[in-house]
């Protein structure tokens, strides 16, 4: 009997390719599935590995995607303000 690993590491999809943009928008999207699969600890991770991605390429427009989903996925801390925005 096959059992299926919770995220494999790394992620085979954005792994097998060379293309930042792809491993990038590949990983924003796992984060996404995770998120919504009630699982915020990978989904975070998933969006920070995107972010990472975006970063050292200099990709403007995922950094900025990658930091709006970390923000969404970051814990409410009471009588701290929401990230900013970019940030």
């Amino acid at each position: 009997m096959r059992r299926c690993s919770p995220r494999p590491s790394p992620p085979s999809g954005a792994a097998a390719t060379q293309c930042p943009l792809v491993q990038t928008s590949t990983l924003l999207t796992l984060a996404r599935v995770l998120l919504l699969g009630s699982r915020p600890a990978e989904a975070r991770q998933a969006a920070q590995d995107a972010l990472a991605v975006a970063e050292r390429k200099g990709d403007l427009v995922s950094s900025s995607r990658a930091r709006a989903l970390l923000g969404e996925l970051r814990p409410a801390v009471p009588g701290q303000p929401p990230p900013a925005p970019g940030r």
